[in-house]
């Protein structure tokens, strides 16, 4: 009982969501799939302060996504808790806080609908606030290709966006999450199959929303994570090291290897 008072202190809990104020964060992780021999994650713990902008790398299987599904609550550890603002999550704030996040994944599901349907996805017509939509759109930079569009914001998109590029579509992906006024946004490999300008369009629509909210960016590209305030380096399993850039390059050999790799490779 005392945990639920004091957890109800420091976080902001509105029919819209339970805003962490601080922080969140994972403690003594430890998930294993069912019938997997190894751990996905072993004793991992960390903590993103509320507003920054992390990155979680490594080697596909290293355990990023299983931590940002605990993150997002979609999976429940054997051992080990969520944080918000250093206080576990209880079982009956789990819905308040899947009303807090949003994950933009690499495959992206749209509606064969319009634009506005889109971005304010599951919300009645009769509902949706058209000036939010547009906020939306201006921080995921599709707003002018939107307003020069035959039907502005009713525009049909066509099945699974495919009247899009791809860089759009990842764009109206982002404003979806806007719109939901996400606090804590997950981007697992949402760039990946872009070329390489598509992506800075992308990377710039986070630079343009500033810390509204607070995101983890699971990528391979360097690119992506260059910014990043932290960045979380996995290895099976388990958190080998953290930094930012210039940190983890100097600590990490492995960091170090991928570096030259993806520098080999683009050149």
């Amino acid at each position: 009982t005392g945990n639920f008072q004091f957890s109800a202190l420091l976080h902001k809990k509105t029919p819209e969501g339970i805003f962490p104020l601080r922080s969140i964060g994972l403690q003594n992780i430890t998930y294993s799939y069912p019938g997997a021999a190894k751990n996905a994650l072993d004793n991992i713990s960390l903590s993103i302060p509320v507003g920054s902008r992390v990155a979680f790398v490594g080697p596909t299987g290293s355990g990023k996504t299983t931590a940002a599904n605990v993150l997002l609550s979609l999976l429940t550890p054997q051992r080990g808790e969520l944080l918000l603002d250093g206080i576990p999550v209880l079982d009956d704030e789990i819905t308040s806080w899947h009303l807090c996040c949003a994950q933009v994944p690499q495959s992206i599901h749209l509606l064969s609908d319009s634009i506005i349907s889109n971005v304010a996805f599951g919300v009645r017509s009769s509902d949706v606030d058209e000036d939010r939509v547009w906020d939306a759109l201006e921080a995921a930079q599709l707003d002018v290709l939107v307003s020069d569009l035959p039907y502005g914001l009713h525009t049909p998109i066509g099945d699974n966006g495919i009247s899009l590029s791809g860089g759009q579509r990842q764009r109206l992906a982002l404003a979806r999450a806007f719109y939901r006024s996400a606090k804590f946004l997950i981007l697992d490999e949402a760039t990946s199959a872009l070329d390489n300008k598509t992506e800075s369009e992308v990377i710039q629509s986070l630079e343009i929303i500033g810390r509204r909210c607070t995101t983890l960016v699971i990528a391979h590209r360097l690119s992506t994570i260059q910014k990043c305030d932290r960045i979380y380096e996995f290895d099976a399993g388990e958190i080998v090291a953290s930094g930012n850039f210039d940190e983890l390059k100097d600590m990490s050999p492995s960091f170090r290897q991928m570096i030259n790799l993806q520098s080999f490779i683009n050149h």
